[in-house]
């Protein structure tokens, strides 16, 4: 079982936008042209707004489902992860029981070399377990050779 794969994160919330200065109306009001040159570039104005602040809602929108999206991508995450995890500890567990108990059953084999106090005594110890068995095991041959020869 490999390790789940975290999710992309999420982008940036889309930042507030900035609306472009409204046009100041004519100092003489009387003046027809300059007020209907006012008013067109007032609805110009009115309708770049609209326009930029429609553009934010729609990329709020998109925003708002990016974020749902990444909300169940990142729960399901969560849950493989822990599934992932409960699977690699009961992995981890069962391998270090086993090694425990080879330890337990078996630990008189195992020494730490680096140790020379407890290294030298445990391998002048079990070289002399060898030679013991080893002439032992020579000495029943010879018996054994000799006891064949005799009949």
């Amino acid at each position: 079982m490999a390790e789940p794969i975290k999710p992309a994160a999420l982008r940036e919330k889309p930042p507030e936008p900035v609306l472009p200065e409204a046009p100041q109306p004519p100092a003489d009001k009387n003046n027809q042209v300059a007020m209907v040159q006012y008013l067109n570039s007032l609805d110009n104005y009115q309708k770049e707004a609209e326009r930029i602040q429609n553009d934010y809602r729609n990329q709020m929108v998109i925003y708002e489902a990016e974020a749902k999206v990444y909300e169940a991508e990142m729960t399901q995450y969560q849950e493989a992860l822990t599934e992932y995890n409960i699977a690699r500890e009961g992995a981890v567990k069962g391998a270090e029981e086993m090694i425990v108990s080879a330890s337990e059953n078996f630990g008189y084999g195992y020494v730490n070399k680096d140790d020379p106090d407890v290294f030298w005594p445990w391998m002048a110890r079990t070289w002399g377990a060898q030679g013991i068995l080893i002439t032992v095991y020579f000495v029943i041959i010879l018996f054994l050779i000799k006891r064949k020869d005799i009949k």
